[in-house]
């Protein structure tokens, strides 16, 4: 069974290509990760991690379509096989717009559990994101 989830859209104060080359490297996604993500480990395109009271996570990057897409699969063992896509759109010169998808395979019972903190943790990004290109009030 295929489960699908998106963050809203969010706007971040920085050009395109900046968060592009920041979200291009995994070394990077640890400021994104929420705080039950322990263990964190990471190269620049592999990272493995683990979600307090579920499990171990690996992922490593698949795809980076420059300026507007970066896609990250599953790597190892693991319940169920999933990519995270980051999409990227210029707003202007100075701005630009992220969204994360993520589609995961898995079983009805799985879906009922995950779907919820799938959508936390997709939203978590999004706004970890935004967060850390705020510019300062």
């Amino acid at each position: 069974m295929n489960v699908s989830v998106k963050s809203d859209k969010v706007a971040v104060d920085r050009e395109v290509h900046a968060v592009y080359v920041f979200l291009s490297d995994f070394r990077n996604f640890e400021h994104l990760m929420p705080e039950q993500v322990v263990n964190w480990k990471a190269t620049e395109s592999e990272c493995s991690f683990t979600i307090k009271n579920m499990g171990d996570v690996a992922m490593k990057m698949s795809e980076k379509d420059m300026d507007s897409r970066i896609v990250v699969t599953s790597a190892g063992t693991m319940p169920f096989g999933f990519d995270l896509k980051v999409i990227l759109e210029p707003a202007d010169a100075e701005k630009s717009f992220v969204l994360i998808t993520l589609e995961a395979q898995m079983s009805a019972m799985l879906k009922m559990m995950a779907k919820r903190p799938l959508q936390n943790l997709v939203d978590h990004m999004a706004g970890k994101i935004q967060a850390y290109y705020q510019s300062p009030s």
